[in-house]
């Protein structure tokens, strides 16, 4: 089977689930909640690819999420939210990657401030941008998106 590409153009993040609007629903993400949601999905299932280039400086190569693929729309919303990345299929995973130097720092400073579990990695993303490590806030308030993630 060959590899796919999804566009997140066929995955839509602005739908509302079909219950009243105004009030928020398990599929419907709120205004500033968007970037808790993808810091909760990075924190489970994502990882900062940090690695020594040639001249030993270390580097941040790609941010990266693998998950099943019928947890593809997971992915999807994610890409939608950052507005950044590829979404490519294998046999049984699916992985969001994010590859360009722009992008990656663009995604490091939405993030920062929102990672709790991948410290280390995001520390090192932040050096190697030059940016200010924020520590995010660890209580959490029940209904947080982050927890969705």
């Amino acid at each position: 089977m060959y590899p796919l590409e999804y566009n997140s153009k066929n995955y839509e993040l602005d739908s509302q689930s079909a219950s009243n609007s105004s009030r928020g629903t398990s599929t419907t993400l709120r205004e500033g909640s968007y970037i808790e949601y993808a810091a909760g999905v990075i924190d489970g299932d994502g990882n900062f690819d940090v690695r020594c280039s040639s001249d030993g400086k270390r580097r941040l190569k790609s941010i990266r999420i693998k998950l099943a693929n019928r947890d593809i729309r997971i992915l999807s919303t994610v890409k939608n939210i950052l507005k950044c990345g590829k979404i490519r299929t294998n046999r049984s995973l699916s992985t969001y990657q994010i590859s360009t130097k722009s992008e990656l720092e663009r995604v490091v400073k939405l993030l920062n401030g929102h990672i709790r579990l991948k410290v280390p990695g995001f520390i090192e993303a932040c050096e190697y941008f030059e940016i200010p490590y924020i520590p995010a806030n660890y209580v959490l308030s029940p209904n947080t998106p982050y927890l969705s993630g």
